[in-house]
């Protein structure tokens, strides 16, 4: 299964962000006060990070888009599309998915509306 490990602080050191993890990470970010890792299966990992505006996002799982009696797993274009606009609705769509989504203010976290997959927050 894959996953995603971030930690946000104003004082991120080097031995935070280095951890064993259960798969080696197949993408990763650091920028100031924030890392991100993301692991597991890549066909169901999507991910995007603009480092000039730090604003980015990490999908792990799988999207399901119905459509009438049609159905299809999302690819990294459905997930750009969706994960651009402003509000995000994730019984727009059926699935299994984890989703994190960064800019230099905020970090949002959204689970898939069964919640299937599981977030856990440290504070």
């Amino acid at each position: 299964m894959s996953w995603i490990f971030a930690i946000c602080t104003p004082k991120l050191e080097q031995h935070y962000y280095n951890f064993e993890f259960p798969t080696p990470p197949i993408y990763t970010v650091l920028i100031p006060g924030f890392y991100l890792a993301i692991g597991g299966i890549p066909e169901t990992s999507f991910f995007e990070n603009n480092l000039e505006t730090s604003t980015g996002w990490a999908v792990v799982g799988t999207g399901i888009i119905l459509n009438g009696s049609h159905a299809r797993i999302m690819t990294f274009e459905d997930w750009k599309n969706i994960l651009k606009r402003n509000e995000f609705d994730a019984t727009e769509f059926d699935g299994h998915f984890a989703v994190l989504r960064w800019n230099q203010n905020n970090i949002e976290c959204f689970i898939d509306q069964l919640g299937l997959r599981t977030a856990y927050f440290a504070n």
